[in-house]
């Protein structure tokens, strides 16, 4: 079996042989060459990619922390816009108690001893040495308070005083 590559080979043989060689060689080179270029482009691209992709981690990251700050500081201005709204309605609501207030104070024989502002209407408490004084102020103020009305009227015996509370 050994003894068949050892037959001499005839001239025409090597010379198609020699002739194939010449025109697989450089076929062979360039389809090599093609290959290298083609594996060299596939890993360039591939690292491109890969630096890209780690570029856009990093700038989503950034990004992700300036967004969080924004929240914290929109949140801060959120707190400072509401609480400076109720700094304002309070302001704006004192000015019209203080105007409220003038109508308020008593000419007659009555002491105010409390004055409640509140979401449901404001109630007053006075206290009164007669009757007739409470009748005199409370037709006063229904200039002002058309729907004023007296939630409760105590008297004690051991203070001579009318204690009133008038719905405003």
């Amino acid at each position: 079996m050994n003894g068949i590559n050892l037959l001499p080979r005839s001239p025409e043989s090597k010379s198609r042989l020699l002739a194939l060689r010449h025109r697989l060689v450089p076929l062979t080179t360039i389809i090599l060459v093609v290959y290298v270029v083609g594996a060299a482009g596939v890993m360039g691209w591939w690292l491109f990619l890969t630096i890209q992709n780690q570029q856009v981690e990093k700038q989503l990251a950034d990004l992700t922390a300036q967004v969080q700050q924004q929240q914290a500081l929109e949140s801060a201005v959120w707190q400072v816009s509401s609480r400076s709204e109720l700094a304002s309605v309070f302001l704006t609501e004192r000015v019209q108690i203080s105007s409220v207030a003038a109508t308020l104070l008593p000419q007659e024989q009555v002491a105010i001893t409390a004055w409640k502002y509140g979401d449901t209407g404001q109630t007053l408490g006075l206290q009164v040495g007669q009757v007739s004084e409470l009748e005199i102020y409370s037709e006063r103020l229904k200039t002002s308070f058309p729907k004023i009305g007296i939630s409760t009227l105590l008297f004690s015996s051991t203070d001579p005083n009318w204690t009133v509370s008038l719905a405003l």
